[in-house]
């Protein structure tokens, strides 16, 4: 495998990108299913597919590497209905990372600027996958970049990277907020980083 194997809600089955194709495969039975094929080099590039909370879908980035306009996917758990829903083509921005929300159908992600090798971003949004109705809920100001992320109940657990030209070069911080309700955007900075 190329990536770690996502399991369902039930543990009956996993899912997990390997040679350009996402499969899942039934634990009980051993049954494999090509969920997903690429066929070119940009199709399908090094993905890390996961299960909603509820086992409904499976959400992947299309390209999980350096400098690659990465697009955000939602399916069906077997392979049905497959759409894009985050597309930043045209826009020197890409999907960096993302999770499901542990109890809803949502899934909120990290997007930033595509190029010279950052694997970080400036924001979080958050997606519906049924509805496709978006929202930027967190942002940083410069020099803060959000290098990952958790969801624990209704808090993010965020590793903010601070970053400077000189010594000491990169400064991490732990901050825990609440996940922003009605439209509330949330900024970090530097009050409330320090």
């Amino acid at each position: 495998m190329e990536t770690k194997a996502a399991a369902s809600p039930t543990a009956n089955e996993i899912v997990f990108y390997y040679q350009k194709k996402i499969i899942k495969v039934n634990v009980k039975t051993h049954q494999a299913f090509i969920l997903k094929q690429a066929e070119l080099i940009e199709g399908l590039n090094c993905s890390a597919p996961k299960f909603s909370f509820d086992g409904k879908y499976i959400a992947y980035m299309d390209s999980y590497t350096w400098d690659i306009p990465t697009k955000l996917w939602v399916m069906h758990a077997d392979g049905g209905k497959d759409r894009c829903i985050v597309d930043y083509i045209g826009t020197q921005n890409k999907v960096k990372n993302f999770l499901w929300h542990p109890s809803e159908n949502k899934i909120y992600f990290i997007y930033g600027y595509a190029y010279g090798a950052m694997d970080k971003g400036g924001s979080i949004k958050v997606i519906n996958p049924e509805n496709l109705k978006s929202e930027m809920l967190v942002t940083t100001e410069s020099p803060y970049l959000i290098e990952k992320f958790d969801i624990k109940r209704d808090t993010f657990i965020l590793t903010i990277m601070e970053i400077y030209d000189g010594p000491p070069g990169i400064i991490r911080h732990t901050k825990t907020i609440p996940i922003p309700k009605d439209s509330e955007l949330i900024t970090l900075n530097v009050e409330n980083l320090k």
